[in-house]
């Protein structure tokens, strides 16, 4: 009798802490997990997909400067470095993760082998994935 008390008891136990798994509770998230019980602040609602499609910049003089490299960065946070790829497909850029349903402001930096830079920037509102290209035209 006591050997049924005592694996009633730890069945019980299993069964209510699996009820508490932690996880993503948010349905609309895309790392959403039904099974989770208790929310651990881990939902994901989109993927960023940042790439450049350009290796030249055509300046005003006719001429065209090289671009070295871009900075990627999403509400003043680095994210990374973006070089120009001409076989980009499906979203295979630089990647970043928003972790709510807010507006984002991301920013880029261009620099050129000459040493000079030039600045870009847009909004992104997170909710589904995106890829966003770097174009840099005068």
């Amino acid at each position: 009798m006591k050997f049924l008390l005592l694996a009633v008891a730890v069945a019980a136990i299993c069964i209510l802490a699996a009820c508490k798994q932690p996880g993503c509770t948010d349905s609309s998230a895309y790392n959403w997990e039904s099974s989770a019980g208790k929310d651990d602040g881990s939902c994901k609602f989109s993927r960023l997909y940042f790439y450049t499609t350009d290796s030249l910049y055509p300046d005003a003089g006719g001429t065209y400067e090289a671009i070295d490299y871009v900075e990627v960065r999403v509400d003043n946070q680095y994210v990374g470095q973006v070089h120009y790829n001409p076989s980009f497909v499906n979203c295979t850029g630089l990647e970043f993760v928003l972790d709510d349903g807010e507006i984002h402001e991301w920013a880029a930096t261009v620099f050129f082998v000459n040493t000079e830079t030039l600045e870009t920037s847009g909004d992104i509102e997170a909710g589904s994935d995106q890829c966003i290209g770097i174009s840099v035209t005068p």
